[in-house]
């Protein structure tokens, strides 16, 4: 199946407005988004849920819907139980009531920047 970004809905975490000025302004800007994030991170935990950033892929019955953004998810995802740099692919089917969930150890900045020398060094 072809996906275009066009097709993708991305739910921003900083407003467009931080997005159009230099990386200076960026970094400026940014530190004045602080308490809002930390209200809604404390407000997600007293109501029970983790903040995930969740990527998905759905067949719709016009094709496929893809997205990403941040998520309050439930201790029944199995996103809520990731930790620091981890990842997971959650497979659902019609055919099985529970997701197939890989899960495994993501990129951290030690390991994209090994990555990146690894390449550089090829």
């Amino acid at each position: 199946m072809q996906l275009e970004e066009e097709g993708v809905k991305v739910s921003a975490v900083v407003p467009e407005s931080l997005l159009e000025g230099s990386i200076d302004h960026f970094y400026a800007q940014l530190e004045a988004y602080e308490p809002e994030w930390a209200r809604q991170a404390r407000e997600a935990t007293l109501q029970g849920f983790r903040q995930r950033f969740v990527a998905y892929l759905e067949k719709t019955p016009d094709g496929y819907q893809a997205g990403i953004g941040l998520r309050n998810v439930p201790p029944v995802h199995p996103a809520y139980y990731l930790r620091g740099t981890e990842n997971a692919i959650m497979v659902r089917s019609a055919f099985h009531p529970y997701p197939l969930v890989i899960q495994g150890p993501g990129e951290g900045a030690r390991e994209a920047a090994s990555s990146i020398l690894n390449d550089i060094l090829r």
